[in-house]
């Protein structure tokens, strides 16, 4: 209302006839072109206030299903699942939050996945007997994976979720280079940005770290596995806590450039908030190509190791173009497997 009110105003004023510095003039010249950019502003930000209301959990608890996903053993929608935690939200607050092995809840809960198929689109590749969580990113298009894992946790007895975040070690090794290393003490570790992966494949897939969380632990080595990862993502989260705004301004940056490179993945149930991410890019779906011509390739590798992390992968695209308009493609994809270090499992 007022910048309307400004607009209409000022459309019948000479600033030349104002009884003001040429200084003063000059500030009016400049300001009055932003005023329309301002009200547009005002205006998106007033449509947002309804999605960032459910985003916060004004007036009712959200809970946003977390997975962290290991690059070594790729899968469609970027990594094998490994832990997962429930992030819960009220009024803005954030419940203490933390990641759990995902073999609780597919083999130490309630039993539904045992026996179970992967559903009949993805069986002719995914043909493990016992499918749940841990197997349930089928799908290169974020969306419907999440969707998939959503139900999957649910039936398996997590409950009812708004929304799925997944993300690769990328998105908590730019973490850290906001935040700076992190300090261990209990395993007499720091971890950087630099070594972080390493470290965590060290603790989860070697039978040294592992067996070194057991001592600290004292419980066996499937549950032990992963302890060190918990509880390095106990202590990242209090230090993003305590960060200060000019820091939050840049972990905003690098959240935008990891959803880019999809090793950050979000999804929520809310069609604004879901409809906000597929508008500006955010969304982690297939492209489906249709104002360009391209190609998406999908690798899935379920051979129970980590080994992608040692499979480099090149794809070269060959197009010939007719007299018609048509066009012919020779796609050859290259997998150059070259073992430089150990492989879980």
């Amino acid at each position: 209302y007022y910048i309307d009110d400004i607009q209409s105003q000022m459309s019948q004023v000479s600033l030349k006839d104002l009884p003001i510095s040429d200084k003063q003039k000059a500030q009016l010249t400049s300001i009055l072109p932003l005023l329309p950019k301002a009200k547009d502003m005002i205006m998106q930000a007033q449509g947002l206030i309804g999605m960032v209301v459910w985003l916060l959990g004004v007036g009712q608890q959200r809970r946003f299903l977390v997975q962290t996903m290991d690059r070594a053993e790729v899968r469609p929608s970027g990594g094998f699942t490994g832990q997962y935690g429930v992030l819960e939200i009220r009024d803005g607050r954030m419940a203490p939050f933390s990641l759990h092995d995902v073999n609780d809840i597919d083999y130490n809960g309630n039993g539904v996945e045992l026996g179970r198929p992967a559903p009949p689109e993805y069986r002719s590749w995914m043909n493990f007997g016992n499918w749940g969580l841990r197997d349930s990113n089928l799908s290169a298009d974020y969306p419907t994976t999440a969707r998939l894992s959503m139900q999957v946790f649910q039936d398996e007895g997590g409950g009812p979720v708004d929304g799925d975040i997944s993300f690769t070690p990328v998105l908590i090794s730019d973490i850290l280079s906001v935040t700076g290393p992190i300090r261990v003490a209990q395993y007499n570790e720091t971890i950087t940005s630099m070594n972080l992966e390493e470290r965590l494949h060290y603790y989860q897939q070697d039978n040294s770290g592992i067996i070194t969380q057991e001592k600290k632990t004292g419980v066996n080595s499937v549950s032990a596995r992963k302890t060190f990862t918990t509880l390095l993502g106990r202590l990242l989260l209090d230090r993003v806590r305590h960060l200060q705004v000019k820091q939050l301004l840049a972990l905003w940056k690098v959240a935008v450039k990891d959803i880019q490179s999809r090793d950050l993945e979000i999804y929520f149930t809310n069609p604004d908030a879901e409809t906000w991410l597929v508008a500006h890019g955010y969304s982690g779906g297939m492209n489906t190509f249709t104002k360009y011509d391209g190609f998406m390739v999908v690798q899935a590798n379920i051979s129970v190791s980590k080994a992608s992390q040692y499979v480099h992968t090149t794809e070269q695209d060959q197009i010939t173009l007719d007299a018609q308009g048509g066009a012919t493609h020779v796609l050859t994809i290259t997998l150059d497997y070259s073992q430089t270090g150990p492989v879980y499992g």
